[in-house]
């Protein structure tokens, strides 16, 4: 029993410096609070809602080390109480043999809970291996909490605060003439202060720049790291944004959680030069960039295979048969070029492939002559069956026609079941015809291949 109880001291203690036992990061979003005046009263709710939906599509959060440690003092906490648990109960044991002193069974539990009281006021501990250095911790899941009634945000700080999300971000708003008075403000769970996080003034038509401004300053603490934005239009309207060759998308972007560093980049357009550009992201900025292409020649690539007429489709889209120009594409994208009785050939297609390119199909893709086989089996199975549906509706129709000359209500029956059975043999007819074109088909190419 000593040793069960060490033994899941010693697991509990090491899984909580080495990973704190928490699978995400919550954040909450209350309603702020102030003194508005009754036509600004939207704002209450307003300004927090745009907050919200700023933030929603953050998704991971860094530890900081003040959570870290935080978070071990909990977990800490935890296995005092487990200890102190398992203290009582085997305190009870030991009563219960109150009057049996000298057994076995007694001395063994009063040395287990001398252990865990020594355990328990840190006097004697199991000895821990020691701490890798430079332990990495991984980005947790962001879980925005949402109250119980359907909404986003939470009613008032104490209700977010019911909850315990790790963060709660509130603040309050007031009144100065034509301006409003907005202060930001977060308190992690474990804390009883609030921090101010933002202040500044503005009027109600501004809000789209003032939630901006305070969604800035939240990203350090909601991505616990430093962090970046860019924003990016491209005329025209077509042309595809990268950065460091990854497609950010086409048009105009906004990424707002970049890392700080160096970045190449590309605003591509079949039809324009390509623009180029080193930018390096500092901390905490927002950077902005209108970029007008330069047209140009039609960036093109001719397709030609031997033998032509093959079927070429880029990406999922059919564009027709060799010989055949097509656009650059302006990211790589999925060649495939096929042609009845030769191998199929798959390929990328991107902005390095030369301006030509040439293929020689291999015949032998499809042995006809075995398709062929397969394709007459395939038929004559069908018409058998076609073949044997045929006697239903003549018999249910000759049985209809007796009932009927001799006025039996029987007829209606049976002439139910000539229907059914036309309708069965009128699909097996379709079948059969559609694998004799197919048998055709096969048929003819066997005799080319030969």
């Amino acid at each position: 029993m000593k040793r069960l109880v060490t033994a899941l001291f010693l697991i509990l203690i090491i899984s909580s410096l080495l990973w704190c036992e928490t699978t995400d990061w919550s954040c909450a979003v209350a309603v702020f609070s102030g003194r508005l005046e009754e036509e600004n009263n939207f704002l209450y709710r307003q300004i927090p809602l745009h907050i919200y939906h700023n933030i929603s599509s953050y998704e991971e959060h860094i530890l900081s080390e003040e959570e870290i440690s935080h978070l071990e003092d909990e977990d800490q906490v935890s296995d005092k109480e487990m200890l102190l648990e398992e203290w009582e109960s085997l305190l009870d044991q030991r009563d219960s043999l109150l009057f049996d002193e000298d057994s076995d069974s007694y001395k063994s539990l009063t040395a287990e809970i001398e252990e865990l009281r020594k355990q328990y006021e840190g006097e004697a501990s199991p000895e821990l291996p020691e701490e890798e250095e430079n332990t990495t911790y991984q980005p947790l899941s962001i879980n925005y909490l949402t109250p119980g009634d359907g909404g986003i945000l939470y009613s008032s700080f104490d209700e977010a605060r019911e909850e315990e999300p790790d963060f709660i971000i509130s603040g309050s708003l007031d009144d100065a003439g034509d301006f409003i008075l907005i202060e930001l403000t977060g308190r992690y769970s474990w804390s009883e202060e609030d921090i101010s996080l933002w202040a500044g003034a503005g009027k109600a038509g501004e809000l789209d720049r003032l939630t901006l401004e305070m969604t800035d300053a939240l990203k350090g603490i909601l991505l616990g790291r430093d962090w970046s934005a860019l924003e990016v239009s491209a005329d025209p309207l077509q042309a595809q944004i990268f950065l460091d060759n990854r497609s950010l998308g086409v048009g105009a972007i906004t990424e707002e959680t970049l890392e700080p560093g160096n970045y190449l980049l590309e605003v591509r357009h079949p039809r324009h030069v390509i623009y180029q550009e080193e930018i390096e992201l500092m901390a905490g900025e927002r950077l902005s960039r209108d970029v007008v292409l330069t047209p140009g020649e039609e960036d093109l690539i001719s397709l030609q295979t031997e033998p032509p007429g093959a079927d070429v489709i880029l990406g999922s889209v059919y564009r027709g048969q060799t010989p055949l120009v097509l656009h650059r594409p302006m990211i790589p994208e999925k060649l495939i070029i096929s042609l009845d009785g030769y191998d199929t050939l798959s390929s990328d297609l991107g902005p390095e492939s030369p301006e030509l390119l040439s293929f020689s199909l291999t015949a032998g893709g499809v042995d006809w002559e075995e398709e062929r086989l397969l394709a007459k089996d395939k038929f004559y199975n069908s018409l058998g069956w076609f073949s044997i549906s045929v006697a239903a509706p003549l018999v249910s129709w000759g049985i209809t026609k007796n009932y009927a000359s001799i006025g039996d209500e029987k007829y209606k029956d049976y002439l139910n079941v000539y229907y059914g059975s036309m309708a069965v043999s009128g699909t097996l007819l379709g079948v059969s015809l559609t694998r004799l074109v197919k048998y055709i088909k096969a048929s003819e190419k066997s005799i080319e291949q030969r």
